[in-house]
């Protein structure tokens, strides 16, 4: 199964045993706009026929917006993220000793809120949050907490 980009990049897919699906992942050129795009895909079966397909794709460049509350808590913090849009994955560290990190969890269906229990030193402290869309674009966000 080979997909044909409208940018000129010809990638073979690769079968996901997981979602049962052919899949690939490729890098964009800058100079292609956000949008909808279609690939021509070829895909040549076991007994020699062959298919052609087109498939719909959808390049999204733009960072992930979110909102970042915290909630002191006995020895640390909990880190609480809402999106407008659903995201794939949030993370929250100790911006001086990233080594102290955890991930958030989605706190519904909807996967737009995430949180998570950030343990933390008493003292003044800042946290780098990133959020990552599922088209996995990032952002991140510095935020200053106390933990008395």
């Amino acid at each position: 199964v080979t997909a044909y980009f409208p940018f000129g990049l010809e990638q073979d897919l690769v079968w996901d045993e997981a979602d049962e699906r052919w899949k690939v992942r490729f890098l964009v050129p800058k100079s292609v706009v956000d949008g909808v795009y279609e690939a021509r895909v070829v895909i040549v079966r076991g007994d020699g026929s062959v298919e052609v397909a087109k498939v719909r794709y959808t390049i999204d460049s733009t960072e992930p917006e979110f909102f970042v509350e915290t909630i002191e808590a006995p020895g640390g913090v909990i880190v609480r993220v809402t999106a407008p849009e659903k995201v794939k994955q949030v993370t929250a560290a100790l911006a001086s000793d990233p080594s102290l990190r955890i991930r958030l969890f989605p706190a519904d269906a909807t996967r737009t809120v995430f949180e998570g229990f950030l343990a933390l030193p008493l003292g003044n402290h800042e946290v780098r949050v990133v959020v990552a869309d599922t088209a996995r674009n990032e952002a991140d966000q510095r935020v200053a907490v106390e933990v008395r």
